[in-house]
């Protein structure tokens, strides 16, 4: 991998919000790495981000999923179902 992509999709609808992000990375990230810790020499300082967005989104009973797209590109997958008329954010 020579330079990092990413991109990011949001879409919503009448039952809630979808967001789709594609990014690059060095190797096969979810067969090397499955709980996406990070791998940034300072650990003290990085890999709260994916853990933190988790557990968010757990709390507010939506989901996420990790796809490998190809051994360099990795896409995660949220989606925040509507609560009590309003999107959760």
């Amino acid at each position: 991998m020579s330079d990092g992509r990413i991109s990011i999709d949001i879409y919503g609808d009448t039952e809630g919000i979808g967001i789709k992000i594609c990014n690059s990375a060095q190797r096969n990230a979810i067969k090397v790495n499955p709980r996406m810790e990070t791998t940034k020499d300072n650990k003290k300082h990085h890999g709260y981000g994916v853990r933190n967005v988790k557990e968010l989104i757990e709390q507010n009973e939506g989901t996420i999923h990790y796809v490998q797209l190809s051994d360099d590109m990795v896409l995660c997958k949220v989606l925040l179902l509507k609560k009590n008329e309003q999107y959760i954010g």
